[in-house]
């Protein structure tokens, strides 16, 4: 928690073949939901699906958007403590 919101990290490693839309995203929303404050959270994934052409797909980032969620390709995860860092105004 930071600043009276709660952050959390959701991970998904794997191609996540049955997941390609990412619906695991709703399921942050859900967990959103149940707890009633502001919640901030991270979606790490490993899945070739989140990409095109090297960027976040439009839909994956709208969604994830809507979600007050940051997702963070493969390629990022390597950056997390500085994004974390960034994304909370913590120097």
């Amino acid at each position: 928690t930071k600043d009276n919101a709660l952050y959390f990290i959701e991970c998904k490693s794997l191609d996540q073949h049955d997941d390609k839309d990412l619906n695991a995203l709703y399921k942050v929303g859900a967990l959103q939901r149940d707890f009633g404050l502001r919640v901030k959270s991270f979606f790490l994934t490993t899945s070739p699906h989140v990409l095109k052409n090297g960027e976040i797909r439009p839909s994956i980032k709208a969604r994830a958007e809507q979600l007050n969620t940051e997702v963070i390709p493969n390629f990022d995860v390597k950056n997390l403590s500085a994004i974390i860092k960034r994304k909370l105004n913590i120097t």
